[in-house]
């Protein structure tokens, strides 16, 4: 039996799909501080522990996982 990567294969799709994962990671953290300053609607999600940490922490995490894979995670 082969060994089976938990990444996708490599080559300038790779790249791409990091760099936006890496975005992805950079806007989910930092959203908590002027999202709600300029869309005072979202104050519902990031006023509460549950809703920030799931923005702050779960977008990233999810988005990274989709978009590289699991080897860097």
């Amino acid at each position: 039996m082969g060994r089976v990567d938990p990444a996708p294969v490599g080559g300038p799709g790779a790249i791409v799909r990091y760099a936006v994962g890496v975005a992805t990671v950079v806007l989910a953290i930092t959203s908590q501080y002027f999202v709600p300053e300029l869309w005072p609607a979202s104050r519902l999600i990031y006023g509460s522990l549950a809703g920030d940490v799931a923005i702050v922490y779960g977008v990233p995490v999810v988005a990274f996982a989709l978009l590289v894979g699991a080897g860097p995670l």
